[in-house]
């Protein structure tokens, strides 16, 4: 290892047990459609399309989406000058890179019925997630507003107007208390409740419960590791794009779902 942290990753630990990973793989299949996003309002199927669908829309039915954010990728002729100004430290067109992703679960049972991988910029994925949203009746989109994402959560806000965004909250509070903001914010608190969220989704549900469908999904899961003595990540040579916003859209549409709390109300 290069660092002290990298020392920690131990290659094909998951944090996912192995008996939890074996109740997801259960349910792991293709889409049974794939489509091409054409903002504003167009989804159009396509043979390899990057948005995956495992359940199209249902009426009456609630969703929420999930969006991790990444610079895009350039191939270009900008590399060259970028290369010949930064030398070695610049990015190689053959490097690894980071993908945007966005993550839709249902309401109330938290199953995947669609993902989208692909990278594009910060203000064209804001226009995906919301040709997404709308398409699913509405759903409430969690973007990550970190860093980059805050180009495309305050995009989404102020520019689309997108009527469903999630608000950040305050979770170290005797009640939960909403802010003014959108979107989540992983840092180090939120990210170590989300891990810990997914950790008991998973190990919670019943192996005829199907949760995730999605096989680089799945992959992701499998290389997701603790790094250090506190933090979870990729381990090296893998991504984490569509874990994050797959533990976003878990944490999100949980906050949302009050039928938890009224369950049995009505017997």
């Amino acid at each position: 290892p290069s660092t002290p942290e990298e020392a920690w990753i131990t290659l094909g630990s998951s944090i996912f047990p192995a008996a939890d990973r074996r109740k997801l793989a259960l349910h792991l299949r293709d889409p049974f459609q794939t489509y091409e996003i054409i903002p504003p309002k167009h989804i159009l199927p396509v043979s390899d399309g990057p948005l995956w669908v495992w359940e199209a829309p249902q009426p009456g039915v609630e969703y929420d989406a999930a969006i991790d954010v990444a610079m895009e990728r350039r191939d270009d002729e900008g590399e060259e000058e970028e290369e010949r100004i930064a030398g070695e430290h610049a990015a190689k067109p053959d490097e690894p890179q980071n993908f945007s992703t966005i993550q839709v679960v249902k309401r109330g049972t938290l199953e995947q019925v669609a993902e989208w991988k692909g990278q594009v910029d910060p203000f064209a994925l804001s226009e995906i997630a919301a040709c997404v949203g709308y398409w699913y009746n509405t759903a409430q989109i969690a973007p990550e507003a970190m860093g980059i994402g805050v180009a495309t959560s305050s995009h989404l806000s102020t520019v689309l107007q997108y009527p469903n965004l999630y608000r950040w909250r305050y979770r170290d509070r005797v009640v939960p208390k909403l802010t003014p903001f959108v979107g989540w914010e992983t840092r180090h608190k939120s990210k170590q409740y989300m891990v810990a969220f997914g950790l008991s989704v998973v190990r919670t549900r019943s192996p005829d419960n199907p949760l995730i469908h999605s096989t680089r999904l799945y992959a992701e899961i499998e290389a997701f590791v603790k790094i250090g003595p506190d933090q979870y990540g990729a381990a090296a040579g893998h991504f984490d794009d569509l874990v994050m916003s797959w533990l976003i859209a878990l944490v999100t549409s949980n906050d949302e779902d009050y039928s938890r709390f009224t369950e049995g109300e009505e017997e």
